[in-house]
């Protein structure tokens, strides 16, 4: 009885803090193979690796697409350089591994959070309260987790956001397990 009423309005918090989490960008998701719908996703300043349709890669910022061309600025040059879209084979970016750190770090506060009142619950009962017990398995929760979100998300490369159909491009390997954090 006494551990239902104690955990109780903690479970509500945990689950609220768990549901109120920043969602991804759903936007940034969406995958075409018609060119003119790229400037539905893709904004200015994305980093994008731009697969030529003779195999050549470039790895850049987009400045500006539409339905003809694809304007990027190569980091070393920063010269704008225009693209016509018949000659790119697929575009793609690489998943900022920043959200699946803040997913897993919430999911793991929420988890240590809970370990930390059950462990609480059982210190009050016998010893008194163990305030370090929640504090020390909360953080311990979060940062594991977010360890976690961050391999996860770390281990999925890049995302294809545009493919031409009809012409065969050789697809990246993911390979970079540790990525900058964008």
């Amino acid at each position: 009885m006494f551990l239902r009423q104690f955990i109780r309005p903690y479970a509500v918090l945990v689950f609220a803090l768990v549901w109120l989490l920043p969602a991804t960008n759903a936007s940034a998701q969406k995958t075409t193979n018609r060119f003119e719908d790229l400037s539905g996703i893709l904004k200015a300043g994305d980093r994008v690796t731009v697969v030529m349709t003779d195999g050549t890669s470039i790895k850049a910022r987009m400045v500006e697409v539409n339905a003809a061309s694809i304007v990027i600025t190569v980091e070393k040059s920063q010269q704008p350089r225009t693209i016509p879209s018949i000659e790119v084979g697929r575009i793609s970016t690489r998943d900022p591994v920043w959200n699946g750190i803040k997913i897993g770090a919430g999911i793991g506060t929420a988890a240590g959070l809970v370990g930390g009142l059950l462990e609480n619950a059982i210190c009050s009962n016998e010893t008194g309260a163990c305030p370090g017990a929640i504090v020390g398995l909360t953080l311990i929760g979060a940062a594991g987790g977010g360890a976690v979100g961050w391999a996860l998300d770390s281990a999925q490369g890049s995302r294809v956001l545009y493919e031409r159909s009809g012409v065969i491009v050789k697809h990246e390997t993911a390979t970079d397990v540790f990525g900058r954090v964008d």
